[in-house]
């Protein structure tokens, strides 16, 4: 095919403006929770993306009064993937966002956009996920067999299944589940560790980690203080952050 230069140099920065548009901010559509963030918040988070080489859409949003209270993340920060979009999404309080320090700020934003890149959720915990329900079978099919040797000898098959399905339910209700949790729990603080050790090597600084760490660690000790329960689960999350962080120092 015979291009004429001036048909090449057009092609050369389609090329070059393809490979510099790979990371793109995508307005979010508004709805009764969520609305699009101001857009000092949007230009910080995309000389954040681009610091980091973060490749695809996202969207940075900030909640409405409903969102404030259906979720008590977005009166702080939080992220996750749109469910309509499959967007990985940052919810921003720009209240509060806005009166920390700038370098927490870089801190926070990096690392959600590092989490988007290694994966909000490692993949050891959906093994582990796979793992229990393979157990499941297994104790299901054993305790089965189990009960026509001795308890059910003679039962009909119908019988004997119920009852094992009875068993296992109790002991995935007390026993199981709690230690699939914490197993889970496990690996989600290492996966999280990793990714707050990666964005003290992209900023070069640790002290900005460990005092954002601690902040989040405050208000979240607040608004369990005040009776909130949504955060019970993460009561020492960001302490335990700030101890590694510290350790690792």
């Amino acid at each position: 095919m015979n291009l004429t230069r001036t048909h090449r140099v057009g092609f050369v920065l389609a090329l070059l403006l393809t490979g510099f548009s790979q990371t793109k901010m995508v307005e979010y559509v508004e709805d009764a929770y969520l609305m699009q963030a101001s857009a000092p918040l949007v230009a910080l988070a995309d000389k954040i993306a681009q610091s980091v080489n973060f490749e695809g859409n996202y969207e940075i949003v900030s909640a409405k009064k409903a969102g404030l209270q259906i979720n008590p993340a977005n009166r702080f920060m939080g992220k996750g993937i749109n469910p309509q979009t499959k967007n990985p999404f940052i919810t921003i309080n720009p209240e509060w966002f806005l009166n920390i320090p700038q370098e927490q700020q870089t801190f926070m934003l990096t690392r959600a956009f590092v989490a988007f890149q290694k994966g909000i959720v490692p993949f050891s915990v959906n093994v582990i996920f796979y793992m229990y329900v393979f157990l499941d079978f297994m104790f299901l099919f054993f305790i089965y067999w189990l009960l026509g040797r001795v308890l059910l000898v003679g039962r009909r098959w119908w019988v004997r299944l119920f009852a094992a399905l009875g068993i296992v339910l109790v002991l995935e209700v007390v026993v199981f589940d709690k230690i699939e949790l914490k197993l889970k729990s496990h690996f989600i603080s290492l996966h999280d560790r990793k990714i707050n050790e990666i964005v003290v090597q992209k900023t070069g600084n640790r002290d900005a980690a460990i005092k954002a760490c601690e902040c989040y660690d405050a208000v979240i000790k607040a608004e369990l203080k005040d009776g909130e329960t949504f955060w019970t689960p993460y009561a020492t999350t960001f302490e335990d952050y700030v101890k590694a962080l510290k350790k690792n120092n």
